[in-house]
């Protein structure tokens, strides 16, 4: 059986030095990040479920309290960013409550890690409300530009 790109990553001797550090709405897509904690083959996927219909104050005490302190602790070289923007309280994905203004703060918070030196790769990769989605996307982007 062929083994794509993701397995062959995680069996390469490079694969420890390499973290995800993740908040989902728990159950919702993709079905990940259900267990709090530490998880994985290497211990190296750290996830902070958020429950249906949490908002600003659940969304950023996940941040602040486990998975930015984890990020700085590992000392990564650079920050890849799924910037997914389904969690926006105008989404039609999510239950979650977020503003454009939590997604400003967390992009800010991240890039914070670096002190302007630790490059930063941001892919889209959700929202569906194409008129909100617009709006998170700048603030996403302006507070990059800011850091």
């Amino acid at each position: 059986m062929a083994r794509d790109g993701r397995e062959m990553a995680r069996d390469g001797p490079r694969w420890r030095e390499m973290t995800r550090r993740a908040s989902h709405e728990v159950p919702n897509f993709p079905g990940t990040g259900e267990e709090r904690g530490a998880t994985g083959r290497h211990r190296t996927i750290l996830s902070a479920p958020l429950r249906s219909s949490s908002g600003s104050a659940e969304f950023r005490r996940a941040w602040r309290d486990e998975l930015l302190p984890a990020v700085r602790a590992f000392q990564p070289e650079a920050i890849f960013v799924s910037a997914g923007f389904d969690a926006h309280a105008e989404d039609p994905l999510s239950s979650c409550r977020l503003s454009d203004a939590d997604f400003a703060w967390i992009t800010a918070e991240v890039a914070k890690i670096g002190r302007g030196a630790l490059p930063i790769i941001s892919v889209l990769e959700g929202g569906y409300n194409v008129e909100r989605l617009d709006r998170s996307v700048r603030a996403h982007v302006k507070a990059l530009i800011d850091a």
